[in-house]
């Protein structure tokens, strides 16, 4: 699949699920390829939402604070564990 035909594949998922739903955001990566069809090695993000934007926003935002809680809970338990 080239790079535009799997951009247009997931722009046409985005707008069958935003049909279900007030608001969808999707975050992808691929790897890249040469003229050829050739792995370089390199990653390409894309992302691409629909719907209300406020909503999209908010739960990135919701998101962003869940992980970094997982993370800091993940690090305190870490150092707990380096204690005994």
């Amino acid at each position: 699949m080239t790079k535009t035909e799997l951009l247009a594949f997931i722009d046409k998922k985005r707008d069958e699920i935003r049909e279900h739903v007030d608001s969808v955001r999707i975050f992808v990566t691929f790897e890249t390829e040469d003229d050829k069809g050739i792995a370089t090695g390199d990653t390409t993000t894309y992302n691409t939402g629909a719907g209300n934007w406020y909503a999209q926003k908010g739960q990135l935002l919701e998101w962003l604070a869940l992980e970094k809680m997982r993370v800091k809970d993940f690090h305190d338990s870490q150092k707990e564990d380096g204690e005994d």
